[in-house]
């Protein structure tokens, strides 16, 4: 399991380098995003919410107020 971790985040870093992007957009981040890769590179983490978002626990605010 590490080693397909480990894998993966010298895949990121690669492409990364190779594309030289001016942002890099990570929707549903699952992982973190190398620090190789955020030190040197603009980074966009998006996880859509509901309308009015509230932070951390949107979710669990949506649930609780029946949304």
């Amino acid at each position: 399991m590490i080693h397909l971790f480990l894998r993966f985040v010298k895949e990121m870093v690669k492409a990364v380098e190779q594309t030289n992007p001016d942002l890099v957009i990570a929707p549903y981040l699952k992982t973190y995003i190398p620090e190789a890769v955020w030190k040197e590179y603009t980074c966009l983490v998006v996880h859509p919410g509901i309308k009015g978002d509230r932070g951390p626990y949107s979710l669990d605010w949506a649930i609780m107020d029946n949304q």
